[in-house]
């Protein structure tokens, strides 16, 4: 590793190639107690996934094509390594495993081109490295890992193309591929667009491998989308988030819980983000707007990708669960460590050295006044200490609060759901259709018709007026997917066991079948759930 000062351009040479290995090594270590861990969710791709090495269609149930699912990239890799003999769930950790791995690495050449000095890269790269949330998805089964690479490389590739030194086409391909990893990474392709044209002001002519490489995987996934399922967005754009309806009550609400989800992880960051903007603002109200607009057009893409997403789930009414919140992270933490470095160390070497008047020239050009009081070994201390404090936050959260969570789900879920679906498919018959909230692994066991209320794979459900008016419970306890399907069975979730009987006017025509105890089936939620399976008798049930 290369000393403190401005050495090089950040590229990855032997040294810092070894220093990654042993970095990834380190992740392993931290990853492998959470390898039993998988979500619902998890089973949702596994299923489309399955379908699609078997039948080449994108599926949930056989012949039933919908844009149910996510990410249309991690679909297509758990097909290849279903289509290739391997275990589908060991091949999504696997994986996800090795996409975590090389974010890192992506963030290494993120902070490569951001930061100055190499100090500050490896510490701003340990950081990212040992986020909290990064670590408990990484074993999921889920895309996470997948997305956060794209968006990092994404990043990366971008930020090189700013300062010269990158190829417009393959900034444009990897900004397509996280596209096809992740529906919000459109407004990704926007941020880089428009700093491309306004602030960079690359020209048309120029921009043109650009566009080419954007559309050679994410236009090529959106054309495709539209002729297969006849819709630009996957369904859970609308049957699992809110609306552009201001409500203020809700936006202050989940404002607050976006807080709880970026500060358990990210305060340190976000608080010297915040304090750049202060500095920026005052910079700005002194007269100093050139120097400010410089800094604008430096990193405002930056910016605008680390606000764009919770604000947007914000607006949507939509809560930004951590897996989302990843998303922005790199961005965050890259933001975070440059306010650091240029108000700790910049500003500091440049009045220690090269006289006085090189002093304060460098340290007007750094924002601010010159300090010269705090020596290097006393700055490197202060840098140490700030990734100390970022990595002792993150690795509380991982093993105090995510950590236990990994543990218990998976087995609640054993416990309940896979029995469900194994009475189901060792009791009926091929083609018997259930309802349910939570189709993963409930499909994924039982290979039986899957309803889900909430519409992923059933769209026929989704209705937008519903879906901001009507609790699912509520639905479900109406019955109200009846005018769509009639399902043989269904099941509920709740954390009250065999509640349809007293609450619901359908209760004599529903007759349960087992009862299985989940526990808490989130981080937020303190109280116990249950699935319950019922029998419907349609003979008794109204239109």
């Amino acid at each position: 590793m290369a000393g403190p000062g401005r050495e090089g351009s950040g590229t990855l040479d032997k040294r810092n190639l070894l220093a990654l290995l042993a970095l990834a090594v380190l992740q392993l270590v931290l990853l492998w107690p959470f390898r039993g861990y998988f979500t619902d969710d998890t089973f949702i791709h596994l299923q489309f996934a399955r379908n699609l090495a078997l039948s080449g269609e994108f599926a949930f149930n056989v012949g039933e094509p919908t844009y149910g699912f996510t990410s249309p990239a991690w679909v297509v890799l758990l097909a290849l390594w279903d289509r290739i003999g391997g275990d589908p769930l060991v091949g999504s950790k696997v994986l996800g495993g090795l996409f975590t791995i090389a974010a890192t690495v992506g963030f290494r050449v993120l902070a490569g081109s951001v930061l100055r000095t190499e100090l500050f890269r490896w510490l701003a790269t340990l950081s990212f490295a040992l986020d909290a949330w990064l670590l408990r998805w990484a074993f999921s089964g889920m895309e996470t890992s997948l997305a956060v690479c794209a968006v990092v490389w994404s990043l990366a590739l971008h930020a090189q193309v700013r300062k010269g030194n990158g190829s417009l086409a393959a900034a444009g391909l990897v900004a397509g591929l996280s596209v096809v990893c992740r529906p919000e990474c459109l407004g990704l392709v926007l941020v880089f667009f428009l700093d491309l044209i306004l602030v960079s002001r690359v020209g048309v002519g120029r921009i043109v491998p650009w566009f080419a490489g954007v559309a050679a995987l994410g236009g090529t996934w959106l054309g495709f989308a539209r002729l297969e399922f006849g819709q630009w967005l996957p369904n859970t754009a609308h049957a699992k988030s809110g609306s552009f309806v201001l409500d203020w009550d809700a936006f202050g609400l989940l404002l607050r819980r976006e807080v709880q989800v970026v500060g358990a992880t990210r305060v340190w960051e976000v608080g010297w983000i915040g304090f750049g903007c202060v500095v920026f603002l005052v910079a700005a109200l002194r007269g100093r707007a050139v120097e400010a607009r410089k800094r604008v057009s430096r990193y405002g893409w930056l910016m605008a990708w680390a606000i764009g997403i919770p604000l947007v789930f914000a607006l949507r009414n939509t809560f930004l669960l951590s897996r989302y919140f990843l998303l922005v992270v790199p961005a965050i933490v890259a933001l975070g460590w440059l306010v650091f470095e240029s108000r700790v160390w910049l500003r500091a070497r440049a009045g220690a050295g090269g006289g006085a008047g090189a002093g304060v020239s460098a340290g007007v050009r750094a924002g601010g006044s010159v300090s010269t009081g705090v020596g290097p070994g006393r700055r490197r201390g202060l840098a140490i200490l700030f990734f100390a404090a970022v990595a002792a936050q993150n690795l509380v959260v991982l093993f105090g609060l995510a950590y236990p969570h990994t543990r218990e789900f998976p087995a609640g879920l054993n416990d309940s759901v896979r029995v469900i679906g194994t009475w189901l498919r060792e009791n009926t018959e091929p083609g018997t259709a259930v309802a349910t909230p939570d189709i993963g692994l409930l499909g994924y066991v039982s290979e039986r018709r899957i309803v889900d209320v909430s519409g992923l794979v059933t769209p026929e459900l989704i209705d937008k007026e519903r879906l901001r008016t009507t609790k699912v419970e509520d639905f479900i306890a109406d019955l109200g997917f009846r005018d769509v399907a009639r399902p043989e069975y269904l099941v509920d979730r709740s954390i009250f066991p065999s509640r349809l009987r007293e609450r619901t006017p359908h209760g004599a025509h529903i007759e349960p079948v087992m009862t299985r105890r989940v526990g808490r089936i989130g981080l937020a939620r303190s109280l116990d759930f249950y699935y319950t399976l019922y029998r419907i008798d349609w003979s008794g049930v109204g239109p």
